[in-house]
């Protein structure tokens, strides 16, 4: 197995490329991050066994590149004042042409990134997509919800970044929404070090903060307020093998929201799976592994 890292310009800087790949396998996945953490705390995180989900993944014949969109991680460079999904789409697609071919790629995004492997999809770049805990949104949503619009708008700072830590995560996220759902902390007993691990080698990460672009954070609003569409024909859509996961007590993502991705891109061949016993961050949790086993077989099917 095969773990380097290489940077691919792109405007005004460099996007950096995390890749865990094996001789001969001839399917690819690019991972995106969440609102503020990278695809590494996610897919390159050993849950205590010495092998990461990347790695389980390649070992089934399926490479991963997880990406640092510019402005986050350790990418290089200024992103765009507005930093769309469209505009981070072109950075992956920056990504793809530099991989090697493969008879099948696919995108993955998580909660905040959701519609970006979509776009890609649709544009003919990747074969299929994968989203984690989907977060999509349109007009009429919008206005007919009102409160979460202004609470989202008051959550990102006006700085131009969404700024948080390792704790702030933990006592304001997990510890007040995530665990009381469930009742206790489903995590791994490795996570706090893994966390650790992976985060002081970020370039925009330390173990006290990190931050991310507001204008991302914010796109699954914004853009259907100012566009009234989700940034590319659904119909083109038609036949793509997509999957949408939630996992079961996943209270960032109800399942009226989940139903509504679902119905949004039905022209799609959608699958679904609902991750038993785990939250939103059902990859650092105990059952860890149905969640990487499902888009495993979807990745290969």
């Amino acid at each position: 197995m095969v773990i380097p890292h290489y940077y691919v310009p792109f405007e005004s800087g460099n996007i950096y490329v995390h890749s865990v790949t094996a001789p001969g396998n001839r399917r690819a996945v690019v991972i995106l991050p969440g609102r503020s953490m990278s695809a590494r705390n996610f897919w390159h995180f050993d849950p205590g066994t010495g092998t990461t989900h990347a790695e389980q993944l390649v070992a089934q014949g399926v490479d991963v590149y997880m990406v640092d969109a510019l402005g986050f991680g350790n990418s290089t460079g200024v992103s765009r004042p507005s930093y769309s999904r469209i505009y981070f789409a072109e950075q992956v697609g920056a990504v793809i042409e530099t991989m090697p071919e493969y008879n099948d790629i696919a995108c993955l995004g998580f909660c905040n990134t959701t519609v970006v492997p979509l776009v890609l999809a649709a544009q003919g770049l990747v074969n299929r997509a994968v989203v984690m805990s989907p977060t999509v949104f349109d007009a009429a949503w919008c206005q007919q919800n009102a409160a979460w619009i202004r609470l989202w708008q008051r959550t990102a700072t006006e700085s131009g970044y969404w700024s948080t830590s390792l704790d702030v995560l933990i006592e304001q996220h997990l510890a007040k929404i995530s665990d009381t759902e469930i009742g206790e902390p489903q995590r791994v007993a490795t996570w706090y070090r893994e966390m650790q691990r992976l985060t002081q080698g970020y370039t925009s990460y330390n173990l006290a903060s990190w931050t991310a672009p507001r204008t991302w954070w914010l796109d699954r609003i914004t853009w259907p307020m100012s566009h009234n569409d989700h940034g590319f024909d659904t119909d083109a859509l038609a036949g793509v093998p997509i999957l949408f996961t939630r996992g079961e007590y996943d209270v960032d993502v109800p399942q009226d929201w989940f139903d509504r991705a679902c119905g949004y891109f039905d022209v799609a061949n959608v699958e679904t799976y609902i991750i038993p016993g785990t939250t939103h961050f059902a990859l650092w949790e105990h059952s860890y592994q149905p969640a990487v086993d499902r888009v495993q077989e979807f990745l290969l099917s």
